[in-house]
């Protein structure tokens, strides 16, 4: 949800891919097989497979002996590597060969490829650790001194050579990048070294800076370091944008729900006008005034912050809440930069409305799993058609995600949390859990996980006798119902 730091284009780098010529001299050579799929592939995959054969095969003799690879090709390399998603540790050696091979070839790396590197070195797991901001300050160091990549991380590997390489001046997206991985750990210390080296290098933070400090504050629930950050950004002139918007709502959801609900109405103006617009006036004043929260008119909500509403107000119970925004989003154009175009009636191509999300649908099933209740007795029963967390709710959107279409597959953690709702607000029915996990295997191309995986333990708990059977459910609502059923990052 909050903002993240990509490395940007370079001309230089432009200019290099310009320079390829792709039409390879003869394709029925291997090596000049692989060298037309690295000049001209979009994927990495293929790309790096092609590169490590390239690597095994006898250069050319028309190539020089030290560069086997040529040098446009491997600096379109790097920018395939660096635009891989999702970023892992795989990426980062990946990246990091690439850039060795470029320094020992003789060739001049650029502040873009550092940046890759760096961005690529704390994002080893979901949740950068110590380690990975350790591993990026390393290679900021071999950026800086003049040392190849990889250099300081394993000197043995990646030796220095006597004539190569040169240092390289940072810039502010290397600075936010390393702050970027600092706020990510949540370790306070990591954070003041990124931000003393920001503050010695002299350059000014920019929008993107201040957001990755507003999401450690926010992750930290530190209102105050969030309230900081907005008036630092409003003094240097910097506009929120919705990203830093959505970040304000996300900041402020576990103790200002207030603040959340201001915001989002602010927001939803923009596209279903209220009639009072004097109250909308004064809402965006008190917003700006008291938390110095500047919404600019006509700004419209996107994806991220219909489901991050979504998300606060299941979170806190607030079901009619969350199936208003979930109706407002499903009825809203799209259009977002590269969303996709439909075609109307007369042909011309027109925004679509924004498509449900598993992310969405986890977020109710959390909120019944921790909402939900079962009511059995006649008057309960009666007294159910008022609750909002109720059976037949959970049904009505069940109905609705098993048939959404295409063929992505929910998160596990979207279909453990759907079982415990179900759980939860069933009573333990044995018939309706059995019923509800056969459907979603069947949709779903299930069971998921690992042997060990909580989802193929319901699924083994689930086939049992009933008696088995049902003492499974009743550990199951008990270890929801503790804290340690709980993980922020399920709401995520």
């Amino acid at each position: 949800m909050y903002p993240r730091c990509t490395p940007p284009q370079s001309p230089s780098e432009d200019d290099a891919e310009e320079g390829l010529d792709i039409t390879p001299p003869n394709p029925d050579t291997p090596y000049y097989h692989h060298l037309h799929v690295l000049a001209s592939t979009q994927s990495e995959t293929e790309a790096w497979a092609s590169y490590t054969q390239l690597l095994r095969l006898p250069t050319p003799e028309s190539f020089p002996p030290d560069v086997p690879i040529t040098l446009p090709n491997l600096h379109r390399l790097c920018r395939l590597l660096s635009r891989s998603k999702p970023k892992n540790r795989t990426v980062f050696l990946r990246l990091l060969s690439v850039m060795y091979l470029i320094y020992r070839s003789g060739g001049q790396l650029q502040v873009f490829h550092w940046n890759a590197l760096i961005d690529c070195a704390g994002k080893g797991l979901r949740k950068p650790r110590m380690e990975d901001f350790k591993l990026a300050l390393d290679v900021f160091t071999d950026m800086i001194t003049g040392k190849p990549p990889g250099a300081t991380y394993s000197p043995s590997e990646y030796r220095v050579m006597p004539g190569l390489g040169q240092p390289i001046q940072p810039d502010i997206v290397t600075y936010t990048t390393l702050l970027n991985i600092a706020a990510k750990t949540l370790q306070g210390h990591a954070l003041r070294q990124a931000t003393s080296l920001l503050r010695s290098s002299g350059l000014s933070p920019n929008r993107i800076t201040h957001l990755c400090l507003m999401a450690y504050y926010t992750s930290t629930r530190d209102l105050n370091g969030v309230r900081s950050t907005l008036i630092q950004m409003h003094s240097r002139g910097l506009e929120l944008g919705i990203d830093g918007v959505n970040a304000c709502m996300w900041a402020f959801a576990h103790r200002r729900l207030d603040i959340v609900r201001d915001v989002y109405r602010v927001l939803r103006h923009s596209i279903f006008p209220e009639p009072n617009v004097e109250e909308i006036v004064s809402l965006k004043q008190k917003l700006q005034e008291e938390e110095t929260i500047i919404i600019p008119e006509g700004m419209r909500p996107n994806e991220i912050t219909f489901t991050s509403m979504i998300q606060c107000m299941s979170y806190n119970g607030d079901l009619d809440t969350a199936l208003d925004v979930f109706y407002d989003m499903m009825t809203t154009d799209n259009v977002e930069v590269g969303a996709a175009l439909q075609p109307d009636a007369d042909g011309v191509l027109k925004p679509a409305p924004y498509n449900a999300t598993h992310a969405i649908y986890r977020a109710l099933f959390l909120g019944f799993a921790r909402h939900g209740d079962h009511m059995v007795d006649g008057l309960a029963s009666r007294l159910q058609q008022k609750r909002p967390w109720s059976l037949d709710a959970l049904q009505m959107i069940y109905d609705t995600f098993i048939i959404m279409p295409g063929d992505d597959v929910p998160t596990k953690t979207t279909i453990y949390w759907l079982m415990v709702a179900f759980n939860k607000v069933s009573g333990q029915d044995l018939v309706c859990m059995r019923q509800v996990w056969t459907e979603m295997v069947e949709r779903f191309h299930g069971p998921w996980g690992g042997p060990d995986n909580r989802l193929q333990r319901m699924h083994r708990s689930l086939a049992l006798p009933d008696e088995e059977a049902k003492r499974y459910l009743q550990e199951l609502e008990h270890y929801s119902d503790n804290s340690g059923g709980w993980r922020e990052s399920d709401w995520l």
